[in-house]
């Protein structure tokens, strides 16, 4: 018997649910001890009828990893002070933006599981996630002005290996991780803004 069905709004909900079911998931028993069962069944709806919306749960993983960088992107850029200049500016929502991250216990299990899910999505997919970074990047340039002096790409991908230092912090040194961002955040926003006249 084939799934159902279903109406747009229906489909809008569902792909909703799994989105929530992949985030608990995430905090619980990670990527790679979560089935297609287990997301489905969380969904209310069938295994087959998980196919409708994703190719793979790794699909599913990076849609819900996405949203929640869009949440807190989106909280950050709505909280900038216009009162700090436009490199404290920088510092601060790079920061916070770690903190966010970092203060998320599911996040920091991470390590191994994000490995997998770049393995096993297709460049393509990899490439439009890094589009969203980079879009991002974008609106946050477009607050700053002309400041910033590299461009929205390059800020994305070194923001990128930054924040890869997260999955790391074991290695890293737990106690020395939080200062050791922040002195890369110095540096980079020193090399990155214009100097203020």
């Amino acid at each position: 018997m084939s799934p159902r069905a279903f109406t747009e709004q229906e489909k809008e909900i569902i792909r909703g649910k799994l989105i929530d079911a992949a985030e608990a998931f995430l905090s619980t028993t990670g990527i790679r001890k979560t089935t297609v069962e287990d997301l489905a069944k969380e969904a209310g709806i069938s295994k087959g009828a998980f196919y409708l919306f994703y190719r793979s749960k790794e699909l599913l993983f990076m849609d819900a990893l996405e949203r929640e960088q869009t949440s807190i992107h989106n909280t950050l850029l709505k909280s900038m002070s216009q009162s700090h200049s436009p490199r404290d500016a920088f510092v601060h929502f790079a920061y916070e933006m770690y903190r966010e991250y970092a203060a998320k216990p599911w996040l920091l299990a991470l390590e191994e599981d994000y490995a997998l899910l770049w393995r096993r999505v297709s460049s393509e997919r990899i490439q439009q996630h890094i589009d969203l970074d980079n879009a991002a990047t974008q609106r946050f340039k477009d607050i700053l002005g002309d400041k910033i002096t590299v461009s929205p790409e390059l800020m994305s991908a070194v923001m990128r290996m930054l924040f890869m230092g997260i999955l790391h912090r074991k290695e890293i040194g737990e106690e020395w991780a939080d200062e050791a961002f922040s002195l890369m955040l110095d540096a980079l926003a020193d090399r990155i803004f214009k100097e203020e006249t």
